[in-house]
């Protein structure tokens, strides 16, 4: 399974949680705030979870292309710091352990930072993970500035996204907020002997974990494939979306600006497949939503 598969299943249990903490009148004060601690402490675990999947995923994208390191943006410095800043509290993660894992891994982020000062790039992973315990807003700035976004633009970058993929997105608005409330939510729970988490907060918790997964893939996925050479260089804000919408028991697919479907497929896992083929040349996003346009699924081919 994909990283959007494995994500959107977690988020399937937090909602079957909400649901629980909903019509459950007779459960006790007591069971009533270990389930909300639970949805808002595994928000933020969703997504932490999503991009250390969909990290392997861009990495492999970036070594198939065997590009040389003069081709990052911001050279080999930004690269090579942030893999330094970022080790020291990775190596201490509990998969690392053992200690042939661990030397393992020193091994492979050696070969990386090596491969700086040869022909071809060797990316790790490592790069895109977060410094500290949990992830924050300035590893989310690191991660995508690492594939060409200047870090005082991230924020307006990834807004952009939203406005596009989401339409119950404010106008004036930040996705920092969106964010920055995933984080507050599962700190105050973790952190807090009687936090007090709204209950309208809680609720929104799986649609924001979805949107902060959606815009950072799409922000680091569509860098990616210019740097990578697997499609023409857009220096456009304008996404590319391929449109997949849900009407009944068929699944139509509309290609972008159309509003006629290129064919209407009997099941979503078909047109994830069929789509995927069209939109990997041009760059395309491609969204999947009901008829009320809220997000199901999306695929960003790298």
């Amino acid at each position: 399974m994909s990283a959007v598969d494995n994500l959107l299943n977690r988020l399937s249990s937090i909602d079957a949680a909400l649901a629980a903490l909903s019509t459950s009148p007779a459960t006790s004060a007591a069971v009533s705030d270990h389930l909300m601690r639970g949805i808002a402490v595994h928000g933020l675990i969703a997504v932490e979870s999503f991009l250390k999947e969909r990290m392997l995923e861009w990495s492999a994208t970036l070594a198939a292309a065997r590009i040389p390191p003069g081709s990052l943006p911001g050279g080999t410095t930004l690269y090579e710091n942030r893999v330094l800043e970022v080790l020291p509290k990775r190596i201490r993660d509990a998969e690392y352990s053992n200690s042939a894992h661990r030397s393992l891994l020193l091994q492979e982020i050696g070969h990386s930072l090596t491969s700086l000062y040869s022909g071809t790039f060797m990316p790790h992973h490592m790069a895109f993970m977060w410094a500290g315990s949990n992830i924050r807003a300035s590893d989310v700035e690191a991660i995508v500035s690492l594939v060409g976004t200047p870090t005082d633009k991230v924020w307006g970058a990834l807004t952009r996204i939203w406005q596009q993929v989401d339409k119950y997105a404010p106008g004036n608005a930040s996705f920092k907020t969106v964010f920055e409330l995933l984080c507050e939510l599962r700190h105050a729970a973790a952190h807090q002997s009687s936090p007090a988490i709204p209950l309208p907060h809680l609720r929104s918790t799986p649609r924001n974990a979805k949107l902060v997964c959606l815009c950072i893939d799409v922000a680091v996925s569509r860098n990616l494939k210019n740097i990578s050479g697997l499609t023409s260089r857009r220096n456009s804000n304008q996404l590319l979306i391929r449109r997949i919408v849900k009407d009944g028991n068929r699944w139509p697919e509309y290609g972008p600006g159309r509003q006629t479907a290129v064919k209407r497929h009997p099941s979503l896992a078909e047109a994830l497949q069929a789509s995927i083929t069209r939109a990997s040349t041009n760059g395309e996003l491609i969204l999947v939503t009901d008829r009320a346009e809220d997000i199901l699924d999306w695929r960003f081919p790298v």
